[in-house]
């Protein structure tokens, strides 16, 4: 059985509170069982991930078969303070109640976002950095032309915000829609990036926050701003593989480059 969630699709009062948020998921998984599941009423002197826990283990015992649960747009989360701690925490311990029994052992988790922003998350209670992890590879210039094909943007588009984002697949296609379903052109936003980030705005502002919030990477950041530098990864390992799951860095072989030119122009500014 799969059952399949995307965040973005969820209106908005849902995000009010954490106990709003996972009716809303238990609703969802509940209607999407290949037979009837009643939940009993929550309890509200006991904690929402604990009886969604309770709800879902019940839900396992009835499942032939495995049950796959896919998360869509998780990242949309982070928006949501109340929220987004509790519920990454859950599933990483569902994760690990995977093999704590056969009934738990018919879960599997599918987590889907644009980059890990686990940086504001206990590295070893984040369900991000378990598992199997599947990531999508930067488009080449080619990969980006055929997209830019589907919307009908020229190359000459293309060449610039290849330059500008590299191969990001989500800034590309953000880029390439715009320029496809209005009538800015491609001069004017890029001005409007360079001027406040433009279409990007609210994408890099989550980036800060996040900077802002964890002043040992922002401390990183800010040297790696100024130029590429040799890191040794014994000294700052995970400080590196966090930056580099937030999309913000390339690591390789030593040597630490920031990912791409808006985030160099960007943050250069910022912090």
């Amino acid at each position: 059985t799969i059952i399949y969630l995307n965040l973005e699709v969820i209106e908005e009062e849902k995000f009010v509170n954490i106990r709003q948020f996972l009716l809303s998921v238990l609703g969802h998984i509940s209607d999407n069982l290949p037979h009837d599941y009643q939940s009993v009423p929550w309890d509200d002197r006991k904690s929402s991930t604990l009886s969604l826990t309770e709800d879902l283990r019940k839900i396992l015992v009835t499942v032939n078969g495995n049950l796959i649960l896919v998360f869509d747009a998780v990242d949309k989360l982070f928006n949501y303070s109340a929220i987004y701690t509790d519920f990454f925490y859950m599933l990483r311990h569902w994760f690990q109640q995977v093999n704590e029994s056969e009934n738990w052992g018919k879960l599997r988790l599918v987590i889907a976002y644009n980059t890990d922003d686990y940086g504001r998350l206990d590295l070893h209670r984040s369900p991000f950095n378990v598992g199997t992890i599947v990531e999508l590879q930067e488009f080449t210039i080619a990969q980006a032309q055929t997209l830019a094909s589907r919307y009908g943007v020229k190359r000459e588009a293309v060449d610039s915000f290849y330059s500008l984002v590299g191969g990001h697949p989500y800034l590309l296609q953000m880029a390439f829609y715009h320029l496809a379903t209005t009538d800015t052109t491609t001069d004017q936003l890029l001005q409007q990036i360079d001027f406040n980030g433009g279409i990007y705005e609210d994408f890099l502002l989550d980036l800060l926050e996040t900077l802002n919030t964890r002043t040992e990477l922002k401390d990183l950041f800010q040297l790696l701003l100024q130029e590429p530098t040799v890191i040794a990864p014994k000294k700052q390992f995970i400080k590196i593989n966090q930056l580099q799951a937030m999309g913000l860095i390339e690591y390789e072989n030593n040597t630490v480059n920031i990912t791409c030119q808006l985030y160099q122009d960007y943050f250069s500014d910022r912090l």
